[in-house]
């Protein structure tokens, strides 16, 4: 503004120096004519939007001046009361702000002098202001909200990854910034500030702020572990682990991944392996400085031996010419001697010997010693066991003499029933015989029918001979069973 009154200033004083100066003016005339300039740098009318402003007094200079409110832009113009003077200032279509707007009409005379009228247009404003939040809640915290409080301290565990943010704004007019209403919010390990921004209708601004902290990670496992190329099969808990490989194995290469990747590990790039077992301990840091260990029990494996001789075998009582080359013995024992204690020595001490059949021991068992090498190659002896043949002779003697006698017995047993058997039939056969020649008596003395047939009951039954063919073949019948009861 001050610039251009600066330059309205320049223009009318070079206008004012170009107009030819009048020789030796009389006093009179020089202050009849400032009266007259100043009277002339004054306006005649200010014009708002067309219209003439009601109430203008050239000398008045300032006016307040009040619209409605959705008049957004007005139009100043100013009606001169000299064609000479120059109008400047705030002329023209001017955009209006709710509230007090100030424009200035500057009137700058021939001589350079410069009236200013100021007018302070003010458009109601009946914009709300308020630009509060009646509520606000964020998922997994318990929070205690108010209006009139801008700042929040707030502090979720480390489990928590993501916030949802609701709120409710107090006025239905007021609205959010764009990006800073309602939301889900990630949130890192540490400190996180989560801002709410409201403008009222009339544009005011509010921030409220809260201040998240989520815990630092305690994860101090790990996602995965590798030895060489072996992918070790992780379990929850447990933090010690096997892994073996062959002799020619010098060293091994590790990687272990945290399941966070914030933890820190502790780890060689390369681990020398010894024959045997070799123990290397993994330290995993979570962010929070929690520490676990995992333990690798890496086992290098040794040439593995093929010895599966052996260098002695021992018998408690016995003796016996051993080469560790020579795999079959013989070996005579007491015939009472059932079971022998025997000893071996291997040339290889990681060999293992089993010993089998070393028991109930006979002529002609044999005793198998296995002895088997590390690499699993096996090596047997055997032992023919030899015992007395008195004894042997002896029990055959006694199996013969038993075998006989029952022989014996069985024939004695068959002669015998045969013996019964033929007196059993001579006496069938006299019966019959006696029983025919009663009845040839009996017919020679001519007894009548009837009283020989009493007779016949009376005493004995005497078969007619019309039945003796039949009685002979009943009494085969049995014998022949008799016989055959004899059999069995």
């Amino acid at each position: 503004m001050k610039n251009k009154r600066f330059l309205l200033i320049l223009v009318i004083l070079m206008i004012f120096i170009s107009y030819p100066v009048k020789a030796n003016p009389t006093l009179d005339s020089v202050n009849d004519n400032t009266e007259e300039k100043a009277n002339n740098t004054k306006l005649a009318s200010i014009i708002l939007n067309g219209q003439e402003l009601e109430y203008f007094d050239e000398n008045m200079l300032e006016y307040d001046i009040e619209v409605e409110k959705d008049i957004e832009k007005i139009n100043i113009g100013a009606i001169k009361k000299d064609n000479s003077v120059a109008i400047g200032g705030d002329i023209g279509e001017k955009p209006l702000e709710y509230g007090i707007n100030t424009f200035y009409i500057n009137v700058i005379g021939a001589s350079g002098e410069i009236i200013t009228y100021t007018l302070n247009i003010t458009r109601i404003d009946e914009r709300s202001t308020v630009n509060t939040l009646k509520s606000v809640t964020i998922s997994d915290i318990d929070m205690i909200f108010l209006s009139s409080i801008n700042e929040y301290d707030l502090a979720v565990s480390n489990k928590v990854e993501k916030v949802t943010i609701n709120s409710t704004l107090t006025d239905d007019k007021a609205f959010y910034e764009e990006g800073f209403g309602n939301r889900e919010v990630y949130l890192n390990e540490g400190s996180n500030k989560v801002l709410i921004k409201i403008l009222s209708e009339s544009g005011d601004e509010r921030i409220y702020t809260f201040n998240i902290t989520r815990e630092l990670s305690g994860n101090n496992t790990l996602k995965s572990l590798m030895v060489n190329d072996i992918k070790i099969e992780l379990k929850e808990n447990e933090f010690i682990y096997h892994v073996e490989f062959e002799n020619n194995i010098e060293e091994v290469v590790i990687k272990a991944i945290p399941s966070d990747k914030k933890a820190n590990v502790n780890i060689k790039d390369k681990y020398p392996l010894e024959v045997g077992e070799n123990d290397v301990n993994i330290e995993i840091i979570a962010p929070d400085g929690s520490r676990a260990s995992y333990i690798l029990n890496i086992t290098r494996k040794k040439i593995l031996s093929n010895n599966s001789k052996l260098s002695n075998i021992k018998i408690i009582g016995y003796k016996i010419s051993f080469n560790p080359d020579t795999t079959m013995y013989n070996l005579r024992i007491k015939d009472e001697e059932e079971k022998l204690d025997i000893y071996t020595v291997p040339e290889d001490s990681f060999a293992t010997v089993e010993i089998e059949g070393n028991k109930d021991l006979v002529d002609g068992s044999i005793i198998k010693i296995n002895v088997k090498a590390e690499d699993g190659t096996y090596t047997r002896y055997f032992i023919n066991i030899e015992k007395s043949r008195k004894s042997n002779l002896l029990i055959i003697i006694i199996i013969i003499l038993i075998l006989s006698f029952l022989l014996a017995l069985c024939i004695w047993t068959l002669i015998k029933r045969k013996k019964q058997k033929e007196e059993r039939e001579v006496k069938l056969k006299e019966e019959m015989i006696d029983n025919k020649e009663l009845d040839t008596v009996g017919a020679e003395m001519n007894i009548e029918a009837s009283d020989y047939e009493e007779a016949r009951e009376e005493e004995i039954k005497i078969p007619e001979t019309s039945n003796i063919d039949n009685e002979t073949s009943e009494v085969e019948e049995k014998i022949n069973e008799d016989n055959e009861k004899d059999m069995f």
